[in-house]
């Protein structure tokens, strides 16, 4: 019975260090495109869970073939700034999804997730207007010498996050399994 409840506790223990949080407007997406500028890009504030595991964003289909650099940023207010934490070029072609990405962000840190259009101005990256309801933040356009935030607005995005192990959570854990190997060997 110890044996069983020790387990239980440990399986517990793992399962809530491991927990993932998913922002997603695709099902909501309320039909509007990005036009006329150089960059777009959305502001959030990384949540408890602050390790971005994945993001998925649509381009518009005039959008294909175009280059297109992602990257995640600093955010000092006005602009991305500071620290880039992952760069990216690639092919616009529909969806584009990075997964696997385990960047760990600072917990209440607003960063800027931009995409920078390479010169093209033309129909490019699916925005919404759901006004923060589904992703904490707003979403920003850049017109080569500024950016404009809009408040009212959200890229059509699909955003994961993961939780960070405590330190204190992963010693209970690794102590949990000693006892339980100890007692094991001991039987």
């Amino acid at each position: 019975m110890k044996l069983r409840s020790s387990f239980i506790f440990f399986a517990t223990v793992c399962s809530s260090a491991s927990m993932a949080v998913t922002w997603d407007n695709f099902p909501t997406w309320d039909g509007n495109v990005t036009n006329g500028w150089l960059g777009q890009g959305q502001i959030a504030a990384a949540p408890v869970e602050n390790v971005l595991m994945d993001y998925k964003v649509e381009f518009a289909s005039a959008m294909n073939g175009q280059n297109v650099t992602f990257s995640v940023m600093d955010w000092n207010g006005v602009s991305p700034t500071g620290t880039t934490y992952f760069t990216d070029t690639f092919v616009a072609n529909g969806v584009q999804q990075y997964t696997g990405l385990n960047i760990a962000l600072t917990t209440g840190t607003t960063y800027a997730f931009v995409f920078d259009f390479m010169g093209y101005t033309g129909s490019s990256i699916h925005f919404d207007g759901s006004n923060g309801a589904i992703l904490p933040g707003h979403a920003m356009w850049y017109d080569g010498s500024a950016w404009s935030q809009v408040t009212a607005f959200d890229q059509k995005a699909t955003i994961t996050w993961s939780a960070v192990p405590e330190p204190g959570t992963m010693a209970v854990a690794a102590l949990g399994l000693a006892a339980l190997a100890r007692r094991r060997k001991k039987s």
